[in-house]
């Protein structure tokens, strides 16, 4: 058991969620570090953890930041599931930046 510590407030990281057996996956990556991180959770630990990074980012007013003061960003990959009377269950990886 260790402690890393990483600043990636002005990096670009790559990311991924998955799940698979009941369980969440969550990866985050820098190339500009070669590091990953890897978490496996329970979905309730997920949503906890998810809440939580909501209720917290809501509270920094970032039209305020000085220009300049954090320009990271990241890409997350993750299937989306969507069910359709007439297609049965149809899986989609879905691309989007989130910051």
């Amino acid at each position: 058991m260790g402690f890393h510590s990483f600043c990636c407030a002005f990096e670009s990281l790559q990311g991924s969620l998955s799940v698979n057996d009941g369980v969440v996956f969550l990866q985050l990556g820098s190339k500009a570090r070669g590091m990953t991180l890897s978490l496996a959770l329970h979905p309730m630990q997920a949503l906890t953890l998810a809440e939580s990074l909501t209720a917290i980012a809501g509270q920094v007013p970032v039209d305020e930041l000085p220009e300049g003061t954090i320009s990271g960003d990241l890409m997350m990959e993750f299937p989306i599931e969507e069910k359709a009377e007439d297609r049965g269950n149809v899986v989609y990886l879905d691309e989007r930046p989130v910051a």
